[in-house]
C-alpha cells in the first residue's frame, strides 16, 4: 500500500494537479508531490499536526435534536444539561460517539455549548440517589425562583397601598366596636313606652316558666353560637364571651377553657354564684 501511495504521489503525473498550477514557471507534467514542495517554497505553507483530541472531535458523528425543556433525545436515551434550559424548542447540533453514548457534546449555531450526561432516574430503592436528586431539585427551584425575582423586579409596580398607618388602622377598628356597643347600651337602657313593656314582660314570664318546666336548657342549645370577635377589650368580655359560646351548646379551643379556669378562680364569691345563675337560667 505504501508503494503504491508513493508511486501515485511522487511519479505519476496528474492532469488535475497541472491545471491547477498557478505559479510560473508552468511545468510539463507534475505530481502531488511536486505541487507540495512548490507550496512549502513559495507559499511557505506548512502543514500543522492536530492534537489527537481535535481529531477525535473531527470525526464524531453529527445529529441535530430540538430541545425540549433542557433535554435532548438520541437513539431513546435522553441527555440533560442545565446550559440548555434557556434553548427550548431550538435546533441544538450534537456529536457523539457511537461506542461511548455516556455523553454527547452539544453545539449552537456553531459553537460549543456543554457537555449532556444522561439522564439519571432516581428510585426509593436508592436513598443516597434519591436525595441527591431531590437536592439537586430543591436547588433548580430556588435558582429558579431567584432568576423569576430578578427579571420581575424590573417591572414597575402599579398596585396602590394603603396610606393608614397600622396603628390607625387599629384605632379606627377599636372605635367601631365601641360605637357599637354603645349603641347596643343605649338600647337596653333607654325608656320603655307602655307597649313595650308589657312585651318585655310578657317574655320574661315565658322564660320564666319554661325554667320552671325544664324546657329552657334544651332550647338554649338549639340558638346559634354567637361569633368570636377579633379582639376583647376586657378579660371580662373574653370570659362573657366563652359562657355565652359554651351556652349555645358550641366548644372553646384549649387556650380560652385555660383563661376561663384562670378567670373563675380570681371570682369573688358573689360572682360565681352570678354565673351560675347565667349559665342555669340562660
Amino acid at each position: 500500500m505504501f508503494r503504491a501511495m508513493d508511486y501515485y504521489n511522487k511519479e505519476k503525473p496528474h492532469r488535475g494537479t497541472l491545471k491547477e498550477w498557478s505559479w510560473k514557471p508552468k511545468p510539463k507534467s507534475a505530481t502531488p508531490m511536486d505541487c507540495l514542495k512548490t507550496c512549502y517554497a513559495k507559499e511557505e505553507w506548512k502543514p500543522v499536526r492536530l492534537s489527537q483530541e481535535a481529531v477525535d472531535l473531527v470525526f464524531l458523528k453529527k445529529a441535530k435534536r430540538i430541545v425540549d425543556r433542557g433535554r435532548v433525545a438520541l437513539n431513546n436515551t435522553f441527555y440533560e444539561h442545565d446550559a440548555m434550559m434557556t434553548l427550548n424548542t431550538q435546533t441544538v447540533q450534537l456529536r457523539y460517539d457511537p461506542m461511548a453514548l455516556d455523553k454527547i457534546l452539544i453545539f449552537h449555531e456553531g459553537a460549543y455549548l456543554c457537555e449532556a450526561e444522561t439522564v439519571e432516574y432516581s428510585s426509593m430503592k436508592d436513598m443516597p440517589l434519591a436525595k441527591r436528586k431531590i437536592t439537586e431539585k430543591r436547588r433548580k427551584r430556588k435558582r429558579f425562583a431567584e432568576k423569576y425575582r430578578e427579571i420581575t423586579s424590573r417591572a414597575p409596580d402599579f398596585r396602590e397601598y394603603s396610606t393608614v398607618p397600622e396603628i390607625e388602622r387599629t384605632v379606627a377598628l377599636i372605635g367601631k366596636d365601641r360605637t357599637k356597643r354603645v349603641q347596643e347600651q343605649e338600647e337596653i337602657f333607654r325608656e320603655r313606652t307602655p307597649e313595650e313593656l308589657s312585651d318585655e314582660v310578657a317574655v320574661l314570664d315565658e322564660r320564666t316558666t319554661k325554667i320552671e318546666n325544664g324546657k329552657w336548657k334544651k332550647e338554649i342549645g338549639k340558638k346559634p353560637l354567637p361569633e368570636r370577635p377579633g379582639f376583647f377589650l376586657t378579660d371580662y368580655e373574653r370570659y362573657s364571651w366563652i359562657a355565652r359560646h359554651e351556652m349555645a351548646g358550641g366548644s372553646v379551643s384549649e387556650e380560652d377553657v385555660e383563661f376561663r379556669d384562670a378567670y373563675e378562680i380570681s371570682m369573688s364569691d358573689d360572682q360565681k354564684e352570678y354565673w351560675e345563675v347565667v349559665r342555669e337560667c340562660g
